[in-house]
């Protein structure tokens, strides 16, 4: 999955964790800051993808090796849309 805040000029990738109609949780090792407006967007196929927009509730650093970081976001907003578009921009 790829994830991008209102501050980001590109795109950065997580694992999503955990996934419902107003929740997600992501691990990665790039964490966004809380309250970061942001948008998530999970591959469904090898052009749709699943579309979602909010704002990063938690961010939890990594504790150690068996521990990865991983934010929540708070989904406001979410759609199946196409990937190349939203991915490149347009």
């Amino acid at each position: 999955m790829w994830f991008r805040t209102s501050r980001d000029a590109d795109w950065r990738m997580g694992v999503s964790l955990c996934v419902s109609t107003t929740r997600a949780v992501v691990q990665s090792d790039d964490l966004p800051s809380v309250f970061d407006a942001i948008v998530v967007v999970i591959a469904l196929s090898t052009t749709g993808c699943l579309v979602g927009r909010g704002h990063v509730v938690r961010a939890q650093a990594s504790a150690g090796p068996n521990s990865p970081a991983n934010f929540a976001i708070l989904v406001n907003y979410y759609a199946l849309e196409h990937r190349e578009p939203i991915l490149s921009g347009s």
